[in-house]
């Protein structure tokens, strides 16, 4: 389980752009990875609804 500690994008993509993006995510949203993806130097993290965000840990932290 992870925790939006600093809002942050729901997208449908690795690849982040406005047009990929689903909501903005609250502080206290949490929700199960299901997997960890290296995309060029940046992390993201899979949903268990199969969407993506950011791994950065100033946005999520790990409960």
């Amino acid at each position: 389980m992870y925790r939006v500690i600093k809002e942050c994008g729901e997208y449908d993509s690795v690849k982040f752009n406005e047009s990929k993006r689903i909501q903005t995510l609250k502080v206290s949203t949490a929700f199960t990875v299901t997997e960890i993806i290296k995309v060029e130097n940046v992390y993201r993290l899979k949903t268990k609804s199969k969407t993506y965000l950011t791994a950065k840990k100033e946005n999520v932290e790990k409960v």
